[in-house]
C-alpha cells in the first residue's frame, strides 16, 4: 500500500485432503426374492461404493452406517476400511434387516460416516425405500375427478399410496399405477413425448 492505494494479490495455496463421495448404493437380496429392494421381513446386503476424489490418502479409515427408522437394523454397523488412496474406490458391504412390520413403501434415511486417522470426516446421507409403494395415483385430470378419491380409498383400506400430478419418468418403485386422464370433454391426452 501507499498513502492512496491498496493492492491485493491472491496467492493460491494448494490443499491436499481426501474428498470422499458416496457414488452408489445397491441392494443385493439374492438370498431373498432377488428384486434389488429391501422388503419387509428381509435381510439384504447393502453395497455402498465410495470414491476418494481428493488429492490425499484417507488413511486407516473407519466407516459406520446408521439408520433412523423403526424396524430397520444394521447388523454390522461399523467397518474398518483401511486406506483409500486418491482416485480410488472401495466397496463397503453392510447387512441390513427390515422387520416384517415395516410398512411397504416406507422411506428409511441412512447416514454413512467415514473418519480417517487424521480426523478427516465424511458424512453422506441417502434414502432407501422399503419394498415398493403399493399404489401410485397419477392425476393428470385438471378437474380432479377421480384421483383424490382413489387415493382416499386406498388409504382408507390400509394401503400405502402416493399421489402426483406429474407423469413420472420411472415407475419401478410402485406395484400398481392408476392414471387419471379426466372426462371426455376436458381429458388429458397421453403422448409419446
Amino acid at each position: 500500500t501507499d498513502q492512496v492505494n491498496t493492492w491485493q494479490n491472491p496467492v493460491p495455496i494448494p490443499v491436499f485432503v481426501p474428498e470422499i463421495i458416496l457414488a452408489q448404493e445397491t441392494v443385493i437380496d439374492s438370498l431373498e426374492n432377488n428384486n434389488q429392494s429391501l422388503d419387509p421381513g428381509e435381510t439384504v446386503s447393502l453395497e455402498l461404493l465410495i470414491m476418494n476424489e481428493g488429492s490425499f490418502l484417507a488413511g486407516d479409515a473407519d466407516a459406520s452406517l446408521a439408520v433412523n427408522h423403526t424396524g430397520i437394523d444394521i447388523l454390522n454397523p461399523a467397518i474398518a476400511m483401511g486406506d483409500l488412496h486418491p482416485d480410488s474406490t472401495a466397496m463397503l458391504i453392510f447387512s441390513v434387516e427390515a422387520s416384517a412390520e415395516v410398512a411397504t413403501g416406507a422411506v428409511a434415511p441412512f447416514t454413512l460416516t467415514i473418519i480417517d486417522s487424521l480426523g478427516y470426516t465424511f458424512t453422506g446421507e441417502f434414502d432407501l425405500r422399503i419394498g415398493k409403494v403399493p399404489v401410485l395415483v397419477v392425476d393428470l385430470d385438471a378437474n380432479l375427478n377421480s384421483g383424490p378419491d382413489i387415493l382416499s380409498a386406498a388409504i382408507a383400506n390400509g394401503v400405502s399410496a402416493e399421489y402426483t400430478d406429474v407423469f413420472p419418468a420411472d415407475f419401478s418403485d410402485y406395484i400398481s399405477v392408476f392414471v387419471c386422464l379426466g372426462t371426455y370433454s376436458g381429458n388429458h391426452v397421453l403422448s409419446v413425448s
